[in-house]
């Protein structure tokens, strides 16, 4: 029996229970009038006996699937032999009902937009569905309350593609989420008690309690000890350099090409606002401000989880480097290291004029949170207005084949590409090439 197809019938579960409720909590249906039925006369009342009974019939689907999907999940599981290498372990972990709030799980949750990053404690409240035993767990695409929080419904091509981009296949990102559902394990870690990796299920996560022990190296903990953290991530690079491949370089590419993104968009949002408020002169053709916002947000979103995916696996196929990343970005003003913020200088950025902007708080406010917070790109609107003109088409290109991290080709090679190799190297692990 194939294990990931077994965690895949788990979700689409999840998917089917989360889209329940939300057809249940639909704000605009007859359900919330606020007179009774039968007040109601005429063509209004044809149209209300009409959504209600389009609701009935689609609850009643969701959870014929359900009770369906249900048995196919129990046949998966009978599938696995009974006292085997798998079974005991699986069968010991999932023993305790709070299993799904693993660490690793509950981060997961937490970076993929879930409710375990909010107050709701709806992920906890599922616990207790009645009948739906197996429905307890954390948020999907179809969970109600993250759309609220995100303020924007996905289309059924962008959930394709979410399920698609997250589904059990052979990555890091998978290996890791399989060893916590399974097996309560975080791999490296083999002296917690998978049962104390719990997080307390009355408490709200926040990815600062995501401290994870690690297979540290003896000459790690005893540099971390004495505090000499340049040294540390020194020593943590020439360990990754002993193992590098392909795979781990292309990681950090595209994570920073995802950061790249939001901060584009980033900046994006606070020149429309700008705009909104009169601040800037705009442009009488382009967009409505809340078609271009919404676009914005719904491209953050989608962005945000591509970043979350990609860290998963940049952090599952080096130990090294996934501690040495932990570690330099538990400082939120990372992005300040004098290589970067020279680089930003550099390329006619606010870092060489004294507006202040890479540190004003307003990017670590939009709708791509944190990792909008950086330096300029070329839809910096304080940027724009300092150079007098928008860059062309031409530019554009030109900008991009050299200082972008779009690796969509497979061209760029960290070892022979001096200048992303400098960047990346400031970003990733906090050092310059002055200390290697």
């Amino acid at each position: 029996m194939d294990r990931s197809s077994l965690l895949e019938t788990e979700i689409k579960l999840r998917e089917f229970n989360q889209s329940e409720i939300a057809t249940q909590l639909q704000p605009e249906t007859a359900q919330d009038s606020p007179q009774p039925f039968y007040f109601h006369k005429g063509k209004q009342r044809d149209i209300l006996a009409s959504e209600i009974k389009t609701l009935r019939q689609e609850i009643e689907k969701l959870r014929q699937d359900y009770w369906f999907l249900e048995r196919s999940w129990w046949s998966q599981r009978v599938g696995i032999p009974e006292g085997g290498s798998l079974s005991r372990p699986m069968k010991l972990w999932r023993s305790n009902p709070s299993w799904y709030r693993h660490r690793t799980l509950v981060q997961d949750c937490t970076e993929r937009g879930g409710c375990c990053g909010r107050d709701c404690n709806c992920c906890s409240a599922r616990q207790h569905t009645l009948g739906r035993r197996l429905a307890a767990r954390h948020c999907t695409t179809r969970c109600h309350c993250c759309e609220k929080a995100r303020g924007l419904k996905l289309n059924p091509k962008q959930i394709k593609d979410l399920d698609k981009q997250f589904r059990f296949s052979s990555s890091e990102y998978c290996r890791r989420i399989r060893s916590a559902s399974l097996f309560g394990i975080i791999q490296g870690n083999f002296k917690d008690s998978p049962f104390d990796l719990i997080v307390d299920k009355r408490r709200c996560f926040r990815p600062q309690h995501a401290i994870f022990a690690r297979d540290k190296t003896p000459e790690e903990a005893r540099l971390e000890r004495e505090g000499c953290f340049r040294s540390l991530q020194v020593f943590r690079y020439n360990l990754y350099q002993k193992e590098i491949n392909s795979k781990s370089d292309y990681a950090l590419f595209d994570l920073l090409y995802y950061e790249d993104e939001l901060r584009k968009n980033c900046q994006t949002e606070i020149v429309l606002r700008q705009k909104e408020k009169g601040d800037i002169n705009s442009n009488t053709h382009s967009p409505s401000f809340e078609d271009e916002m919404s676009r914005l947000c719904q491209d953050n979103w989608l962005q945000t989880r591509d970043w979350w995916w990609t860290r998963g696996w940049m952090m599952g196929t080096s130990g090294p480097l996934g501690r040495a990343f932990e570690l330099w970005r538990s400082n939120h003003s990372w992005y300040m290291h004098p290589v970067l913020v020279e680089d930003c200088k550099a390329r006619g950025g606010c870092c060489g004029r004294d507006c202040g902007c890479c540190l004003d708080y307003q990017r670590a406010n939009s709708s791509a949170g944190v990792l909008g917070a950086g330096h300029c790109t070329v839809k910096c609107g304080c940027c724009l207005e300092s150079r007098g003109s928008e860059t062309n088409s031409v530019g554009k290109r030109y900008y991009a084949a050299r200082f972008t991290f779009d690796n969509k080709f497979g061209i760029i090679n960290f070892q022979e590409d001096p200048y992303r190799r400098r960047v990346c190297l400031a970003a990733i692990w906090g050092l310059s090439l002055n200390d290697i």
